[in-house]
């Protein structure tokens, strides 16, 4: 028997696009884009960031620092055109506006 038709018996996918154990039909959620990786973390860290997280697992830990990292990443590549925009109104200008828009909406209720 090869490898594919074991695979094939032992998970079977539902409509919703989630393992169902044969013989338990408890729902397994499919992640496709999970990838196993081995890496040495000094337990220290780890312990810190699962404080710090309040993750109550390592690879929760880990998955939220990473997110975080990337997150942070993303802002401070957005910083970096900031002030660059000349279609942006200054905050006198929002008022101006709605100054203008207050009147006229006092000048259609009479």
């Amino acid at each position: 028997m090869t490898w594919r038709r074991c695979v094939r018996r032992l998970l079977t996918v539902t409509r919703q696009g989630c393992f169902r154990l044969p013989l338990t039909g408890i729902p397994h959620k499919r992640i496709l884009d999970v990838m196993k990786t081995t890496v040495d973390i000094p337990e220290g860290l780890l312990a810190e960031a699962m404080r710090y997280t309040r993750a109550k697992t390592k690879r929760e830990a880990i998955v939220t620092a990473i997110e975080d990292f990337n997150r942070r990443k993303r802002m401070a590549e957005l910083v970096k055109y900031s002030g660059t925009s000349d279609t942006l109104l200054s905050n006198e200008e929002i008022e101006g506006l709605e100054k203008k828009r207050l009147r006229k909406l006092t000048k259609l209720g009479r």
